[in-house]
């Protein structure tokens, strides 16, 4: 995929403009109203029924809200924003999943990442407990410089191109490769000091014998 594959941003809500009457929004997580549709459900094997054999027509009030709460989503997403841990939501799906950001409630520049996949912690909570313990790493967008208490950081700078140290019970996978490498161009450096001493010293012995090589 390239850059320019991306599609059109999402400006507006779906059926923004709608009469309410004819926007079932938001759409219940169960119902048993025959031919209804709802988020756990979807359509009901009625709405597949021709309506000659006792079918039932898809409620088109429902269809406008599905499609209203799919078009919020993606405009939310599209915009950049990032939500706040909400405890409802972690226990709905599970716990957050490793790699997931979600931001402080009461400071926009303190961002949370997820360490570990089901993480039901509160990461506000979360920063008094040890390095060790830890299921969320700070992001400070003021310089990746959190509270003492704060544990692991992400280096994070707004403005700039350095990176903060980074801690090692978060990047040590990194850091391994990272020390390898440089432990592998070292070693070409000796060796290609060893070639280059062992060539100067055939030199030198060839000067010596007469020997022009």
């Amino acid at each position: 995929m390239k850059q320019t594959d991306s599609p059109p941003l999402f400006p507006e809500v779906f059926a923004r403009d709608a009469d309410p009457r004819l926007v079932n929004y938001p759409l219940p997580s169960s119902t048993e109203a025959r031919g209804r549709v709802s988020i756990l459900k979807g359509y009901p094997a009625e709405n597949f029924i021709p309506l000659t054999s006792g079918g039932v027509a898809i409620n088109g009030a429902d269809t406008q809200s599905l499609f209203k709460m799919l078009s919020v989503v993606a405009k939310a997403s599209e915009a950049g924003q990032i939500r706040s841990y909400d405890a409802a939501y972690a226990q709905d799906i599970g716990g957050y999943p490793q790699g997931a950001l979600v931001r402080d409630k009461n400071n926009i520049a303190q961002l949370y990442y997820s360490l570990v996949d089901d993480n039901m912690t509160d990461p506000v909570q979360d920063r008094a407990q040890t390095a060790q313990a830890k299921s969320w790493a700070n992001v400070n967008l003021y310089g990746g410089n959190a509270s003492a208490s704060g544990g692991p950081k992400l280096p994070v700078r707004m403005i700039g191109s350095t990176l903060d140290a980074y801690d090692e019970t978060f990047f040590l996978n990194e850091k391994a490769e990272l020390m390898v490498k440089i432990s592998q161009q070292q070693q070409w450096a000796r060796n290609q000091q060893q070639q280059a001493r062992l060539s100067q010293r055939l030199m030198a012995a060839a000067q010596k014998q007469g020997i022009t090589l």
